[in-house]
């Protein structure tokens, strides 16, 4: 694009693009193609049926998408963590400030050990990033002697839950969340 914009040869651009773009026309030919184009504009794409190209929206968006990938290439998230820890605030505010008045004054609030809730609060599906696994069940974490067992339903529960739910493997138990019928050598535990 930089040479597009400036007033290089023609040939010079075309043959940068057999070089370097050659490789690529097997998935992207009508990107080449209009780049191919812009050649006849040199000096004065502004003008042109391509002028878009130049918006730099789509080049902040570009710039985006290449961000995107070289961080999921990376393992790492894409969204700032600051920018999680907001939206996540914002999501639980209304019922963090209930909670506030159940629990009452600041002291008492910030000795409690653990909120009274009863379910997980929604973050959003962009928010949830379990490195542990915890039993939605009986909300423990999972441990060497307590682990996750994945049910034929696909749900998932801790050992402790299961045993439990099946007497100790004596009888059938329904899944909680599906209310599947389930034998304990159904069951197949996973390893965290």
């Amino acid at each position: 694009m930089e040479m597009l914009r400036s007033d290089v040869d023609p040939l010079e651009a075309v043959k940068f693009m057999r070089t370097h773009l050659t490789p690529f026309d097997s998935f992207y030919l009508e990107e080449i193609k209009n780049l191919a184009g812009c050649v006849l504009w040199i000096g004065r794409l502004d003008e042109s049926p391509y002028a878009d190209l130049l918006s730099s929206a789509k080049w902040d968006k570009l710039a985006e998408d290449f961000t995107e990938k070289f961080l999921g290439l990376l393992g790492q998230s894409t969204t700032c963590p600051l920018t999680t820890v907001c939206n996540v605030g914002a999501r639980n505010l209304p019922l963090l400030s209930s909670l506030r008045r159940i629990v009452g004054d600041k002291e008492e609030w910030e000795s409690i050990e653990s909120l009274p809730l009863y379910n997980e609060t929604d973050a959003g599906e962009e928010c949830n990033f379990h490195s542990v696994f915890v039993c939605k069940e009986c909300r423990e974490m999972a441990t060497d002697v307590n682990p996750p067992i994945l049910l034929p339903c696909h749900h998932t529960l801790c050992w402790n839950t299961v045993t439990r739910l099946s007497w100790g493997g004596a009888r059938l138990f329904m899944c909680p969340f599906c209310c599947h019928e389930i034998h304990l050598n159904q069951c197949l535990q996973l390893h965290v």
